[in-house]
């Protein structure tokens, strides 16, 4: 099982949607586009959202660019608030600019199979020289003599040698093969599970905030890196 390494970017979403309508509800009306006779939650708080929602599916364009698009949507939005679109735009561009998104790349790591090599088994003839060791028996004629002498009648001594035959026997060690079954060999495959670590060089973005002079900025909702 070989091991893909891939990176993913993933969007770290800076806001939640009741952070975005406390922050609007407490400065909306210090902006100057605010009209007389409207109120936050029933004209400009569906402006605001409409102007976040737009900014999840258009994210890093200009919102001029893409304000003929918002526009065709806003009747649609808009739910029960009296603002037309001229009125929207700029709520809408508002909070559309105030979303910022920071990206990271993450390690997605996936596996695939693949062929590591391959194992053969055969079997080979080998001729090798044995030898055994047997006893094996003989017959050796044994002649033993004894002295008499003692005196016997008549002439017993005849012309002629006189012949006496003994067999001899013995063992002979023949040799033969017989073919026998030695062992029996099992082949198969097992899974073994190894841990195996990858890794490479994720890029990430982070969000800095620079004041200058005397500027004053609050922050809320920071994440922890």
């Amino acid at each position: 099982m070989a091991t893909k390494t891939t990176t993913t970017k993933t969007t770290e979403t800076r806001y939640d949607s009741a952070a975005e309508d406390a922050y609007w509800r407490e400065n909306h009306g210090s902006r100057p586009y605010v009209a007389r006779g409207m109120t936050f939650d029933e004209d400009y708080l569906p402006a605001y959202r409409y102007g976040v929602a737009v900014s999840d599916k258009h994210e890093n364009q200009a919102f001029d660019r893409i304000s003929t698009h918002v526009e065709s949507g806003w009747a649609k939005a808009k739910g029960q608030s009296r603002l037309s679109w001229d009125q929207a735009r700029p709520a809408v561009q508002d909070a559309y600019d105030r979303v910022i998104r920071v990206y990271e790349e993450r390690l997605k790591v996936d596996k695939q199979e693949v062929q590591a090599g391959e194992a053969r088994l055969r079997k080979e003839v080998r001729t090798e020289h044995q030898e055994v060791t047997v006893p094996v028996q003989r017959e050796e004629l044994v002649v033993e003599r004894h002295a008499v002498n003692k005196v016997v009648g008549g002439d017993p001594i005849r012309a002629g040698a006189e012949e006496v035959k003994v067999q001899l026997t013995e063992e002979h060690v023949t040799a033969a093969k017989e073919t026998v079954l030695k062992e029996e060999v099992s082949v198969g495959k097992k899974t073994v599970t190894e841990q195996k670590t990858v890794g490479a060089d994720l890029k990430k973005e982070e969000l800095v905030v620079e004041e200058e002079g005397t500027a004053k900025v609050r922050r809320t909702g920071d994440k922890g890196k």
